[in-house]
This record gives C-alpha cells, structure tokens and sequence, in this order.
C-alpha cells in the first residue's frame, strides 16, 4: 500500500519508494504501542527494506552483461545487420546450405517438396474426405448422396481406411 502510494506521490519507481514505505509500514503497525516502539519499527523497517533493495541492485549489476567498448561498436559496424543468416535455430542448415553450391539458381527442387506417405512415422497417412454436394452429384454411379455422406465425414481417416 505504501509502496504504491509513494509511486503515485513522487512519479518515479526508484528503491527509495521501498525503503520509504518499509520504514512507514513498520511505523504503522507499531503505532499501538506507543511512539518511541513506533520510531524504532520504522527504523527497522527501512533499514531491512533497504538492505533487501541494496542486494536486489547488488544482483542486478552483478548478472549484468559488461558495458560495450568502443571496439565492440566498430566490430558491430562491420557487420550487415540485413545479411540473411546462415543457419537457422538449433544448427538447421537452410536449402542454400544443403545444395552445396552456395546459389539457389541450381537447386535442386526435391530438397525442398513436401514430405511423403513414406516420410512419415509409423507409415501413417492422413487423407481428408468430403461429404456429398447437396445436388446430389457426389461421384456415385447410383446417385444415391446419403449413402456416400454417411460412409464419409469431414473429419480425417488415418490410414486410408473409410469405416469408423
């Protein structure tokens, strides 16, 4: 509540609003027995408040990557930011890499097609169905599209199978 309030008071989020408020709220709560345990509460308070505030900064600065020199600016100059990269997340070589000739002119096109039935696990293969056109044309020789709506649905059938 403290904390909070001083924030809204001074406009600023600064480890003296913690070590502030700490020293209010220990006054605070020690109000009933009587000033002088009121004055040493609030002392107490900000003192701790201002050591937990001390470590949190001590931390903070300490995890802290170093300050960049001026030959880390230089070398970052060097560097093209709008250089497409040259392997991807976790070491995945990209199509360019693959082909081994560095140009995607002469690359070959089954590098990058779709996996197939093989590719997949456990030989698996998912095909999607569906369900007959309401004229009733839904590819049955008898016309009959509530026989062919009901052996088929909208939802995927694994392994080819159609009965469900």
């Amino acid at each position: 509540c403290c904390d909070c309030t001083l924030t809204a008071l001074r406009q600023k989020e600064d480890p003296w609003n913690s070590i502030i408020s700490g020293g209010a709220t220990g006054g605070v709560l020690a109000a009933r027995a009587g000033p002088r345990a009121m004055a040493s509460a609030a002392v107490v308070g900000g003192v701790l408040l201002a050591l937990i505030e001390g470590m949190g900064i001590m931390f903070t600065k300490m995890t802290a990557p170093p300050v960049p020199t001026a030959e880390d600016y230089q070398q970052a100059a060097l560097q093209d930011p709008t250089a497409p990269p040259t392997a991807g997340p976790a070491g995945m070589m990209l199509p360019a890499m693959m082909s081994g000739s560095g140009s995607s002119s002469n690359m070959d096109n089954t590098e990058l097609a779709a996996p197939t039935a093989h590719d997949q696990p456990f030989g698996t293969e998912t095909t999607f169905q569906t369900e007959g056109t309401l004229s009733g044309d839904s590819g049955d020789s008898s016309g009959n599209a509530a026989s062919s709506s009901s052996s088929s649905s909208w939802w995927p059938s694994f392994g080819g199978g159609t009965s469900h």
